[in-house]
């Protein structure tokens, strides 16, 4: 279907139709006065007929040249519909977890520890995000909005860079905490931002010292019925590791954590766990180590957020046939002239 960008333009097919109208009575004048003034044999009148027609011929050329003309002005385009995936629409929610657990160091360079792991994928997953709202929360015992949804990546980059897990690591750890404080960010931003689907990112060792061990699932569960998806990026070795007291500028082991009975307390990645709540959140559970590519793992989420259609919107396209326009313009009124002159 035609639509018009200017259709106020329009109006000038009527001076082409006045043209026209003038054009063609000044021609059957000028047939009819030949014909008063030569007459032909009897037996000529379909020759007559036919150069009769052929007079017309120059004024309806140019005037159909003039109906090209202006409908090129008045900016013809053409409306295709197409699926395309809207990044605009789209939210991703980083759940990192600052339990004391997540002091430990049982990560590869050039990651201090596992909360810095878990800040420096966060950190990559920032560049590579193109129009995609973010939003970050923290846990421990209890979960807590760092960044509200946002597209300001640079103040959300600014914060992540600042996390410092002294001051955040917290006794306790409730993966629930953090899937209900990625959720309430989602829900508080939801309508504001237009969102047609969320993803959460839970960054954790996947150890749930929580009341309620199975409230995450239940919580990825709901966050998965309302159109997001889980995902469960585990931090950390799976063989025990202990967890440093380390001096404030943090270049000095002084000791390492112990529990109430003054046992040394030990930690290790917990895989099961991880691997329930991304089932039932529709993601994935994966192991985050220095290998891990923030831009593969972007790129395949949104590959799956599209193949879903949560995100996909029906946008029509308008594409410009002004050029065709003008193009038959200008054949018709070379034709015009080409017969004008040839007279």
């Amino acid at each position: 279907m035609i639509e018009f960008a200017h259709p106020d333009r329009l109006f000038l097919l009527g001076l082409v139709l006045l043209y026209m109208l003038a054009a063609f009575w000044q021609r059957y004048r000028l047939e009819r006065r030949k014909e008063q003034l030569f007459p032909g044999p009897a037996d000529s009148g379909k020759r007559k007929g036919i150069v009769k027609y052929k007079a017309f011929l120059e004024p309806a050329l140019f005037g159909l040249g003039g109906v090209f003309l202006v409908l090129a002005l008045a900016g013809p385009q053409h409306g295709r519909e197409r699926k395309v995936l809207k990044s605009q629409n789209i939210a991703v929610t980083v759940c990192i977890d600052v339990s004391k657990s997540m002091l430990a160091e049982d990560v590869a360079p050039p990651a201090a520890n596992r909360i810095d792991r878990a800040r420096r994928f966060t950190l990559g997953l920032l560049s590579r995000l193109q129009g995609e709202a973010i939003g970050i929360a923290v846990f421990a015992a209890e979960g807590f909005t760092l960044v509200p949804l946002t597209r300001d990546y640079g103040y959300c980059r600014y914060l992540v860079e600042n996390l410092d897990e002294m001051a955040v690591s917290a006794p306790g750890s409730s993966l629930a905490a953090g899937l209900a404080a990625g959720r309430e960010l989602l829900a508080a931003g939801k309508d504001r931002e237009k969102l047609k689907t969320a993803v959460v990112i839970l960054l954790s060792d996947g150890e749930d010292l929580g009341a309620e061990p199975g409230r995450a699932v239940e919580l990825a569960t709901l966050i998965h019925q309302q159109g997001g998806l889980v995902y469960a990026l585990g931090i950390g070795s799976r063989q025990p590791s202990l967890i440093p007291i380390r001096t404030p500028d943090g270049r000095e082991i002084i000791g390492y954590y112990r529990d109430s009975e003054n046992n040394f307390l030990t930690t290790a990645r917990v895989d099961q766990t991880l691997q329930k709540i991304a089932a039932a959140g529709g993601g994935r559970a994966l192991r985050l180590d220095a290998k891990s590519n923030p831009g593969k793992f972007l790129h395949r989420i949104l590959n799956r957020v599209s193949a879903s259609g949560r995100a996909l919107v029906v946008e029509k396209r308008k594409v410009s046939v002004a050029a065709w326009f003008l193009a038959a313009a200008f054949v018709t009124l070379a034709a015009a002239l080409s017969r004008q002159n040839s007279a």
